[in-house]
C-alpha cells in the first residue's frame, strides 16, 4: 500500500469559515486516502496567518521528514493549504518531486503538472491562491489595526492582538458576549503581573536609571538576590537589553505599539517608525512619564557594556558550529558555548565561556579567559604536525581513495540489490498470471497481484532515483592533494576568514575549554584523538 503524510492548516480567517476547521480538513483527507487505497502514516498541522509561509513549523518539519522517509504522497485538503505564495508552492513541489513525492488534493481536482495543460493549470491555481492570500492579509491587518485602538468598555484598556507581553505584564482574556454565529467573543488586554511588575520597575527605575548599573551588573544583582527571571531561569544579559530598549521602555509607560515588527525583510527587525500603530495609555503603566523620560536619557547616553559577536561574520576561528552541526568550542565546566570577547579598546581578544559572560556566575562560576592568538596558533601548529608530513600525506591519499571506492561500491551494491528484488517480484507476478491462464479465478489472486504491482512500482521509484543521482565523479589528483597539504600554511594565510573557518573544521572536530585544569582539549578528525593544550596563563 502506498503511504502519505497529511497536512492541514488554518488561519484566523479560516477558523471562522464553516467547514474549514482542522478536524473537517482531516476528515476529507482520510476519506480521499481511503478511496485511493493510500495509508496516512503521519499528520502535520499549523495555525498560521495567511501569507507567512516561512513561519510554519509543522510544514517545515513535514518537508524535512518527507525527504528522509520518502512517503509516496503529501495530501492536503486543497492547494491553498499547502502554500499561499507561488514561490513557496513551486519550489517546494519541485523539491518533493525530485525525491519521488507527489502532492495530492482531497477537495480539488488533481492535475498532472508534467503535461503542458497541467503546468498551466497549476500555475494559475498558485497565482489565484497568492492573490486571495494577499486580500486576506490586507483585511486581517486592517482589522488588527482597528482592534488595537479599540478600548474595552469595562476596563478602559485597549485590546491586544496576541503575542507574549513584556516582562511585568500578564494577558487577561475577557468574554464580551457572542457574535452573529453564537460563538463567544474573546478579547485580550494586558494587566500588571502581581509579582513581576514591581521587579520590572526596580530594574528600570532603581538599577538602570538611578544607580546607572550596566546590563551585566543588573543581571548579576538579580541572580545574586534570587529574583525570578522569565521562565524561572537565570537572568541573562540579552533579557535585560530587551527590557531596556527605547520603545520597550515606552511600553512600560503604557503605550501600545502594533505593526512594529518587520516580518518580510530578512535582516530588518522593525518597520519604519511612521508605519507603527501607536496608542498611548493602552494598558496599565509600570513606570510614570517622568521615569520614562529619565530612563530614555540614560539610554541615550549609551553607557552599555554589551556586544554580541555574530558567529557568521565572527573574526574568531572557533566560534559557531562544527561540520556535524554541534558547538565547535564548549566549556567543560558548564557545557555552554565558548565565545569570542574583546576589550572596548580592541587591544586584546579572548575566548571565554558564554554562559559566564552573559549569564554570570549563576550558571558558570569560572571567569577564565584565554588569548585568541595563542590558542589558534597552537592548534594550527598541531594541524601542521599531524597532517603535513610526507608519511601522513600518503595515509590521507590512501584513505581518500578508499572512501571514494567505498562510495561507488555501496551505490552499485544497492542498485544491484534493488534490481534483484524487482526481478523476484516480477517473477512472482508472472506466476500469478500463468495461474490465471491455467484456469484460476482472477478474483482469488487480485489482491496479491495488486500488492506485487505496488511493490514493483515502489522499487522502480528507488531505482530511478539512484540512476538520477549517481555518486559524484570526483577528479582525484594525488599531486594536488600533496601540494595542498605541503603548502597548508600558505593556503591558510591567504584565505578569507570564512574560508579559514571551513578549512580548520576539516581537521578539527571540537574544542573544550577546561577552566579547572587550565587546558584546552582538541579533538581531531578522523580518529577523534584528543590533544591537550596548556593555557595556564589564562585570566
Amino acid at each position: 500500500m502506498k503511504t502519505a503524510f497529511a497536512y492541514v492548516r488554518v488561519s484566523t480567517q479560516d477558523q471562522e469559515k464553516q467547514g474549514n476547521s482542522i478536524p473537517e480538513q482531516l476528515s476529507r483527507i482520510h476519506i480521499f486516502a481511503d478511496n485511493q487505497d493510500i495509508k496516512i502514516v503521519q499528520t502535520y498541522q499549523d495555525s498560521s496567518s495567511a501569507y507567512h509561509d516561512e513561519h510554519r513549523e509543522g510544514f517545515n518539519q513535514m518537508i524535512a521528514d518527507s525527504l528522509n522517509t520518502r512517503p509516496n504522497f503529501i495530501i492536503v485538503d486543497d492547494s491553498s493549504r499547502f502554500a499561499r505564495t507561488r514561490d513557496v508552492a513551486s519550489s517546494t513541489k519541485k523539491l518533493l518531486r525530485k525525491h519521488g513525492i507527489e502532492l495530492l488534493h482531497a477537495s480539488e481536482e488533481n492535475i498532472n503538472p508534467r503535461t503542458s495543460s497541467g503546468l498551466w493549470l497549476e500555475g494559475i491555481r498558485e497565482l489565484k491562491n497568492e492573490a486571495h492570500s494577499m486580500d486576506i492579509s490586507h483585511n486581517v491587518i486592517r482589522g488588527m489595526s482597528g482592534n488595537v485602538k479599540q478600548r474595552d468598555p469595562e476596563t478602559g484598556w485597549c485590546y491586544k492582538n496576541g503575542g507574549r507581553p513584556p516582562y511585568g505584564y500578564q494577558i487577561i482574556h475577557l468574554n464580551r458576549g457572542v457574535n452573529s454565529k453564537g460563538k463567544p467573543i474573546i478579547k485580550s488586554i494586558w494587566d500588571l503581573h502581581p509579582d513581576n511588575a514591581p521587579i520590572a520597575k526596580l530594574i528600570i527605575v532603581d538599577l538602570y536609571t538611578n544607580q546607572e548599573m550596566s546590563y551585566n551588573k543588573i543581571r548579576d544583582y538579580l541572580n545574586d538576590n534570587n529574583i525570578p527571571a522569565p521562565g524561572n531561569k537565570a537572568w541573562g544579559t540579552s533579557t535585560i537589553v530587551e527590557m531596556l530598549r527605547a520603545n520597550r521602555l515606552e511600553q512600560y509607560a503604557g503605550t501600545a505599539f502594533w505593526n512594529k515588527e518587520n516580518r518580510k525583510t530578512m535582516g530588518t527587525r522593525f518597520n519604519p517608525r511612521e508605519e507603527w500603530v501607536e496608542v498611548p495609555n493602552a494598558h496599565p503603566a509600570i513606570i510614570t512619564e517622568e521615569e520614562l523620560e529619565m530612563a530614555l536619557k540614560r539610554h541615550a547616553r549609551g553607557q552599555t557594556d554589551f556586544t554580541i559577536s555574530r558567529t557568521k561574520n565572527s573574526p574568531y576561528l572557533f566560534t559557531g558550529k562544527n561540520l556535524e552541526g554541534n558547538p565547535m568550542f564548549s566549556c567543560a565546566a558548564c557545557g555552554g558555548n565558548v565565545i569570542g570577547y574583546r576589550s572596548s579598546s580592541r587591544h586584546w581578544r579572548k575566548y571565554i565561556c558564554g554562559q559566564h559572560r552573559y549569564k554570570g556566575e549563576a550558571l558558570c562560576p569560572h571567569k577564565f579567559m584565554v588569548d585568541v592568538n595563542t590558542v589558534e596558533q597552537k592548534v594550527l601548529e598541531e594541524i601542521i604536525t599531524r597532517y603535513t608530513t610526507p608519511e601522513r600525506i600518503d595515509e590521507i591519499i590512501k584513505d581518500i581513495q578508499k572512501d571514494i571506492n567505498a562510495g561507488y561500491k555501496e551505490y552499485n551494491d544497492t542498485l544491484k540489490e534493488f534490481n534483484k528484488q524487482k526481478s523476484n517480484l516480477v517473477l512472482q507476478k508472472q506466476r500469478l498470471l500463468d495461474a490465471i491462464k491455467s484456469g484460476i479465478d482472477p478474483l482469488l489472486i487480485k489482491d496479491e497481484a495488486d500488492n506485487l504491482t505496488d511493490q514493483i512500482n515502489q522499487i522502480d521509484i528507488k531505482i530511478n532515483y539512484l540512476k538520477d543521482n549517481p555518486p559524484q565523479n570526483i577528479n582525484f589528483s594525488e599531486d594536488e592533494i600533496r601540494n595542498f597539504f605541503s603548502n597548508f600554511s600558505l593556503v591558510f594565510d591567504n584565505a578569507t576568514m570564512p574560508e579559514r573557518k571551513k578549512l580548520i573544521r576539516t581537521f578539527v572536530r571540537q574544542l573544550e575549554l577546561d577552566p579547572e585544569n587550565e587546558e584546552i582539549r582538541v579533538s581531531f578528525y578522523p580518529d577523534h584523538l584528543v590533544h591537550r593544550i596548556g593555557v595556564g596563563g589564562g585570566t
